[in-house]
Parts: structure tokens; C-alpha cells; sequence
């Protein structure tokens, strides 16, 4: 799809000045992010005259921040609704993106805009965001075994070769998914994996992933008759099975790339 042809509803106009805010909360809602705040404050002001009262009002006020942050991280269970319809749309939580993002699309719009949204993002300012998104996937750790083919699946995609890409990223990403199974090679099937990883959780920022990838993963390996309707998203069976219509485009392409990349950030 052109870039030049989108078009995004006044609703959704503002959610651009948010796509590359990094999520302030997720680094306060570590565990020891109190000590490292009082620990830093407390080198960056030893040289002081009086510091004292500078590190007791500072750290205090920080701490105040950081726990804040906390609990909107523990409320977030209201927005797993929203994640799931974002899910059930083809995407997953985007690394980049706001904490609010899925409840905003999910209100403002349908699937036609959530796709419109996404690709917008990863065309504006040159492709930054797909490209940070490409050295994130570069960087993992996790997913070093399917690296090779990842490369070429990113080639391919941006040469505009879906048709080459989105069965091969299904691969990767199929591959990936299971390696955190929590026996990799035992686990079978990929919804009862899911659905284990978010029910495992407290809620949270970590769950609320794996509440758009539970819901994604079922849409794509839904069992759907292949004499029947064609799937409203891309399907594994339908694809891997030879059955699906050759229309694969770019947002099929970005749907699995930005799962991939949700799935790199959980289990880094």
C-alpha cells in the first residue's frame, strides 16, 4: 500500500506523536530501580556542600515516581481487553509503542485502521521505527538461531517480495514461539502455549503481551475449512498448507515482523 495513500481517522492522528516514546514505566517497575536511583543520586551529588537534603528530597520524590509507575503497571489489567482485540486484528503489542495504544485503537477504530495505523508508523521519518526495530531483532540474543533466516525474510520484505516473506517468517516465528515453551521441543501446540504464558502472570506490562500474542496466535492457527471463507488475517494452515490465495502484502509481512519483535522483548 502507498504511503501516500493513507489516510488516518482525526481520532487516530495524535497516537503518531506517541510511537517512539519509550516506556518510562517499564523501566520504574523493575524491581530494583529503587536502589538504583538512590544509588546514582547519591554519586552524582558527594560533592556537594550539604548534599544531605538534596538526596532526601530527590531520592523521596523519586521513589514516589517509581512507585506510582508501579501501580499504573499492576492496573494495567484493564487494557488486556483492548490487547486482545489489537491480537485478534493481526497485531501485537509493539515494543515502541504507548501502554494506551491498544485501547485507543481498539476504540477508535477496527482492523482497516489498526493495519493503516501500523504501516504509517514504520513508513514515517524514513522508516526509523522499522528500522530500530530491525537492529532490535539483529541484537537479540534469543533469537540468534533464526537470525539467517531472518535477514533474508527482512530482504525480502523490503524488496516488496511478501509472497516470499510472510511463509518464511511464519516459519521463524512458529521456531521462535516454541523455543519458550518451558520444555522447548515437548510443547505442541502453540495456543495452549500462549494461553499457559499469560495466565502464568500477574498483570502487568510482561502479561499484557502475551494477552496480543495469545490472541494473535489464535487467529493464526485457527482451524478454518479450507472450502470455507478465507480467514479475516493470514493463517498458518491455510498458508504452510498451500491453500491461501497469493495476496500476501505488506501488512501481512509487518503483522508477523512486529510479533517476532514482541516475542524478542519477553524473552531476552
Amino acid at each position: 500500500m502507498p504511503r501516500d495513500s493513507l489516510s488516518l481517522s482525526p481520532g487516530l492522528q495524535p497516537l503518531l506523536l506517541t510511537q517512539q516514546v519509550v516506556s518510562v514505566s517499564r523501566l520504574l517497575s523493575l524491581p530494583n530501580i529503587r536502589v538504583a536511583l538512590d544509588s546514582g543520586l547519591a554519586e552524582a551529588t558527594q560533592h556537594l556542600v550539604r548534599p544531605s537534603a538534596v538526596i532526601h528530597g530527590f531520592t523521596a520524590q523519586a521513589r514516589a515516581i517509581a512507585e506510582a509507575f508501579e501501580r499504573s503497571n499492576r492496573n494495567r489489567e484493564h487494557l488486556e481487553p483492548h490487547a486482545a482485540t489489537l491480537g485478534s486484528w493481526g497485531w501485537t503489542i509493539p515494543v515502541w509503542g504507548h501502554l494506551d495504544l491498544p485501547a485507543l485503537l481498539a476504540t477508535e477504530g477496527n482492523q482497516a485502521t489498526a493495519d493503516e495505523y501500523f504501516i504509517d508508523s514504520y513508513h514515517e521519518r524514513d522508516g526509523a521505527i522499522f528500522n530500530s526495530m530491525v537492529r532490535e531483532l539483529e541484537q537479540s540474543a534469543s533469537l540468534r538461531r533464526w537470525w539467517p533466516l531472518m535477514r533474508q525474510c527482512l530482504g525480502a520484505h523490503q524488496a516488496g517480495e511478501y509472497l516470499i516473506a510472510v511463509p518464511a517468517l511464519l516459519t521463524a516465528f512458529e521456531g521462535y514461539l516454541f523455543h519458550g515453551a518451558p520444555v522447548p521441543g515437548v510443547t505442541t501446540r502453540a495456543t495452549r502455549l500462549t494461553a499457559e504464558k499469560r495466565t502464568a502472570l500477574e498483570p502487568g506490562i510482561e502479561r499484557l503481551a502475551w494477552v496480543s500474542l495469545d490472541a494473535f496466535v489464535a487467529e493464526l492457527w485457527r482451524q478454518q475449512r479450507f472450502d470455507g471463507d478465507r480467514p479475516s488475517i493470514i493463517n498458518r494452515h491455510w498458508i504452510l498448507h498451500g491453500r491461501d490465495a497469493l495476496t500476501w502484502g505488506e501488512p501481512d509481512s509487518l503483522r508477523l515482523l512486529q510479533a517476532i519483535t514482541t516475542l524478542a522483548m519477553l524473552l531476552d
